[in-house]
Parts: structure tokens; sequence; C-alpha cells
């Protein structure tokens, strides 16, 4: 008897289930559309050799290290890291890109890639922070001289 007794709640504990992982989807899902859209951006401006889409997601100030122009700036402002950036992917133009690693903890989102031109090949790394208002901001780009 005290089987069916316990299968009685089992109708009411599906919906309460069911209720409570659309709410947890709710709240997860606009922080992994905004870092999916983050990840669509670096990945296309990137292989395409376009600075202007990527320095959007730039922060006010970030870190940019260049290898191939002896960028080594600890803090430059967007827009000039933009202008850099743009004279990096001409002289040196894209052949192919692709993310190696993608990870984060907290406010921190951190990605790893290989960028290759015609002849050289560099180590790309992008670390990010999701500010108070939930968008997602460059703080550091790096291309390294593999």
């Amino acid at each position: 008897m005290l089987h069916v007794t316990t299968n009685l709640f089992l109708p009411i504990q599906r919906p309460i289930r069911r209720f409570l992982l659309a709410i947890m989807l709710l709240i997860t899902l606009p922080s992994l559309t905004l870092d999916n859209d983050i990840n669509v951006l670096i990945i296309s401006s990137v292989k395409a050799g376009k600075a202007a889409p990527l320095a959007t997601y730039f922060d006010k100030q970030i870190e940019l290290k260049i290898d191939a122009l002896q960028v080594d700036y600890t803090t430059v402002s967007a827009r000039q890291a933009e202008l850099i950036l743009g004279t990096f992917f001409r002289k040196y133009p894209p052949y192919r890109f692709e993310y190696i690693y993608k990870g984060g903890s907290g406010n921190l989102l951190y990605r790893t890639g290989s960028y290759y031109t015609g002849e050289d090949h560099y180590q790309v790394y992008v670390l990010m922070h999701r500010r108070a208002d939930k968008r997602v901001v460059i703080h550091s780009l790096q291309f390294r001289k593999a």
C-alpha cells in the first residue's frame, strides 16, 4: 500500500521538475547567447582579417600584443588597437584561423586559437570579461609568433 501512495506524488513532481528546469534555462540562456555572439564575431572577423567588427567588442582600454609588429601595449585605447590590428591584418592576411581552446570562470572568458598567414603561424589569445551590464568585452588580445 505504501508503494501506491508514493506513486501518487510522481505526477506532481514531474511538472515541478520541468518548471524548475525551464527557469534555469531562462536564467542561463541569455549569457550563453552573449558568449556565442562574441565567439562567432571573433572567428568571422579574424578569418576575414577585419578589425572593425572585432573592435566593437573591445573594452575602452585593452592589452594588445602583436609580435609581427613589435606591438606590446599593456594599455591602449580601443580605437588605437583597432588601427594597429587593421595594419596587422593588411600586412599578414589570414589564410586560416581556428579555435584551439575555449574556457572561462565566473565573469572571465578566454579563447586560444591558431592564426595562419601564407608563411607564418601565430598563437592567438583573447581574454574577455562580462561587465555588470552582462555585455562581454575583450580585455586582452595577443598574436604571438608560434
